[in-house]
């Protein structure tokens, strides 16, 4: 199973949709919200989650865990130290 970061999941949906970062954010978050949710920064509130995959057109069930891109880089850097 392929491992995705959310953001990048979201940014690559919505170019492929070709609609803006405004157009996606419309009615659910600011668009600075969506840029910081794409990059990595913020993890979305759920109902902002569920909104923004719904305007993408894609089921929830894909993403089950929610992760910065930070923490993203703790846990690789945790996992290397495990496998010692």
């Amino acid at each position: 199973m392929a491992c995705y970061n959310l953001g990048d999941y979201i940014c690559e949906s919505r170019k492929q949709l070709g609609i803006t970062q405004e157009e996606l954010a419309f009615g659910i978050c600011s668009t600075g919200t969506l840029s910081k949710i794409e990059n990595g920064f913020v993890v979305p509130k759920r109902k902002n989650y569920e909104a923004i995959m719904q305007r993408l057109g894609k089921t929830m069930s894909i993403c089950n865990i929610h992760a910065t891109a930070e923490e993203m880089e703790l846990y690789a850097i945790c996992d290397s130290w495990c496998m010692q």
